[in-house]
């Protein structure tokens, strides 16, 4: 990633970590979810690029990884997985520090919806489903291989 894309991103991440208000597109589109259990990090998801068309499975990822909790973390406090979306740290810590993040950062939901979205948008580019670095808690429309 170019140190202007850092920039730009670093602008936009709020420093307080309590729920942005949504965009009226996905506030409407969360009234029509009536599943949703994480929809207070719907505005955040928006703001860091997510479509609204991924709120429901963003929704499921942050339910089934954290039960919606950005303090969240799973496995050893070093390596694991962190924040609403469990980043598992020995895999992704490059990408995180090239953004110009550290660790604990991705206990900011900003932050780490952000990073998960850059996630998603890697898989796919690899010709996978956006969805299969969660696989292990939901297959989340991807399809199983063997």
């Amino acid at each position: 990633m170019s140190r202007l894309l850092w920039i730009a991103v670093m602008a936009i991440i709020p420093i307080d970590c309590a729920p942005l208000d949504m965009p009226e597109e996905a506030a409407q589109y969360q009234r029509d979810i009536s599943t949703a259990r994480c929809e207070e990090w719907f505005g955040h998801a928006v703001a860091m690029g997510w479509e609204i068309e991924d709120l429901p499975t963003l929704d499921r990822i942050m339910w089934n990884e954290s039960r919606c909790d950005p303090t969240a973390h799973g496995g050893n406090a070093e390596y694991g997985d962190h924040g609403l979306t469990q980043v598992y740290w020995r895999v992704w810590a490059p990408l995180v520090m090239e953004l110009g993040y550290e660790r604990q950062d991705l206990y900011h939901p900003a932050v780490n919806l952000l990073v998960a979205r850059l996630i998603a948008d890697d898989a796919e580019s690899h010709g996978w489903c956006r969805w299969q670095p969660w696989a292990a808690s939901g297959q989340y429309g991807c399809e199983v291989t063997s």
